[in-house]
């Protein structure tokens, strides 16, 4: 109950918020002050409604960041309603009148409920925006094309689903597959040793006492692999003796796009059957699950 008022006070407080933001722009935004909508329902209605007053057609809405913050504000509501499907298709029927500002969106989706680090990363909502732009008649052709590859990948191995065995080869020479790792959590490190992303989150990685520590108790192991195979980086590089140091030397995971791998670093954490817990995750999601492990 205490998350339930909290929740519609942040809508009410985005409310006030952004009707400020919409008045200084004379832009209208939807009524949820009237006193015959419910508390309960506030979230409901202004989510459904949210680009309903907005004068879509202006060329104006894609200058000037407005899409973004309009779709940023949009997304913030979004956990408070239980009309999230339907919210979805009103945006994407009333983006689909201005072109430009229906392909700002779309890669907005992109940008906003797929990348692990924004705070709005939902895959299901990622995967539903993208079924409505496919359905619309709007979308030309060769973005529809382009939207179902990116829809087919997101579909491969999510949370709940066995993850894609691959295998893999060591420095010793040593062949392995995935599902050869035992471990009560598996974390998968998707890298290139070349790219100063991969560096910087492996001596993250590194770094993290709570991730040693799992390590040393043995409820964790953890497979870098280097996606590009058997580079002089990878042969010269090396990572703590705890970790399976591996590579891809047939150029089977990227090569066959097992995986979502949108770029590199990637982590994925395994449960004991290799069972996806977390997918494209980041250090500090890993970190919170692992301080659930009695």
């Amino acid at each position: 109950m205490r998350n339930v008022k909290i929740g519609i006070m942040i809508v009410v407080a985005l409310c006030v918020s952004v009707a400020v933001w919409a008045e200084e722009r004379r832009y209208k935004m939807p009524n949820v002050s009237d006193l015959q909508i419910e508390q309960g329902d506030k979230a409901d209605y202004l989510a459904v409604n949210y680009w309903k007053h907005f004068n879509i057609a202006n060329d104006k809405m894609v200058a000037e960041d407005v899409a973004e913050q309009n779709f940023v504000n949009f997304l913030a509501i979004l956990p408070y309603t239980n009309k999230k499907e339907e919210a979805m298709e009103k945006m994407c029927e009333a983006v689909a009148v201005n072109k430009d500002m229906m392909l700002c969106v779309m890669d907005l989706t992109g940008k906003y409920l797929n990348e692990t680090e924004s705070p709005f990363c939902d895959e299901d909502m990622y995967i539903m925006a993208l079924d409505k732009f496919i359905a619309s008649p709007s979308v030309p052709a060769e973005e529809k094309e382009r939207l179902k590859y990116n829809r087919s990948m997101a579909m491969k191995n999510r949370v709940g689903e066995k993850a894609t065995n691959f295998g893999y080869v060591t420095k010793s020479g040593r062949r392995g597959t995935l599902y050869s790792v035992k471990g009560d959590y598996i974390l998968v490190y998707f890298n290139d040793p070349a790219c100063e992303e991969c560096k910087v989150m492996k001596s993250e990685l590194e770094a993290s006492q709570i991730i040693n520590n799992a390590v040393a108790e043995g409820k964790l192991k953890i497979l870098a692999v280097s996606v590009d195979g058997k580079k002089d980086e990878w042969t010269k590089g090396s990572v703590p003796v705890k970790w399976i140091d591996a590579c891809d030397d047939k150029n089977v995971i990227a090569g066959r796009e097992l995986y979502d791998i949108p770029s590199l670093p990637v982590l994925y954490l395994l449960d004991r059957s290799c069972r996806v817990v977390q997918k494209n995750t980041n250090i500090a999601k890993v970190e919170e699950k692992l301080g659930e492990i009695k």
